[in-house]
C-alpha cells in the first residue's frame, strides 16, 4: 500500500471540507444569514413554498439548517422553495454561488439555486437572466452541493431561490448558501494518481 497517496488524498479532502465548512467564515460571502443561524423564521429569507422549521439536529455547519417540508402545487409536483433577500454583487467576471441540500425523508428531490440578477443595486430594475446552478439529486443523509460560477459583469444586485422538487412528498434541509467574487465550488469530486 502506498501511504504517500493516502496522505495526499487525506490532505486534499481535509482542505476541501475546511474551505466550505462554514459559509459565514468567508469574508467574501455576499449572502446574509447564509447558514440560517439568525431569527425564527430565518432573517433575510422568505419562505416561498412549503412548511419551514429550523433544524438543530443535522446542520451542515454551525448550529441550524433550514428544514422545509414540501407541499404540492396541484397539479404540479411537490416543491420546497425559499427566497433570499436582495444583496449587492461585486461586479466580477468570476462570481460563484451555491448551496447545500440534504434529504431527511420522502422522495428524492432535485435541487438547485436559481439566481435573479439586476443591473440596479437594490434588485429594482434591469432584470437579467442568469444560469441556475446544476440540478442535483439529493439522497437521504448526505449533504449535496449545487454550485456554479458565472460572469457577473454588469450585475449590481441579485437574490436567490433555493428550489427542490419531486414527484411526491419529501422533507429537505438547506444550509451553507454562498455567493461572491472568486468563490469557486471546491468539493472534491474525484481523485486519481497514476
Amino acid at each position: 500500500m502506498n501511504y504517500n497517496k493516502i496522505a495526499i488524498l487525506v490532505l486534499l479532502s481535509s482542505h476541501s471540507v475546511a474551505a466550505l465548512a462554514d459559509c459565514a467564515a468567508s469574508g467574501s460571502n455576499d449572502v446574509a444569514n447564509c447558514g440560517f443561524e439568525n431569527g425564527d423564521p430565518p432573517d433575510s429569507w422568505t419562505l416561498n413554498t412549503g412548511v419551514l422549521t429550523l433544524n438543530m439536529a443535522t446542520p451542515k455547519s454551525g448550529s441550524i439548517a433550514a428544514q422545509i417540508d414540501a407541499i404540492q402545487n396541484v397539479p404540479d409536483p411537490f416543491f420546497a422553495t425559499i427566497d433570499s433577500d436582495c444583496f449587492a454583487v461585486n461586479d466580477d467576471a468570476s462570481y460563484g454561488f451555491g448551496a447545500h441540500f440534504r434529504l431527511l425523508s420522502g422522495a428524492t428531490p432535485s435541487c438547485r439555486v436559481t439566481p435573479v440578477g439586476y443591473t440596479s443595486m437594490n434588485c429594482g430594475t434591469g432584470v437579467t437572466a442568469l444560469p441556475n446552478s446544476p440540478n442535483v439529486s439529493v439522497p437521504t443523509g448526505v449533504w449535496t452541493q449545487s454550485a456554479t460560477t458565472i460572469d457577473a459583469s454588469g450585475i449590481g444586485s441579485m437574490h436567490f431561490q433555493l428550489h427542490c422538487s419531486a414527484g411526491s412528498d419529501f422533507v429537505v434541509l438547506m444550509d451553507d448558501v454562498f455567493a461572491g467574487p472568486g468563490l469557486v465550488p471546491v468539493e472534491l469530486q474525484s481523485f486519481s494518481i497514476d
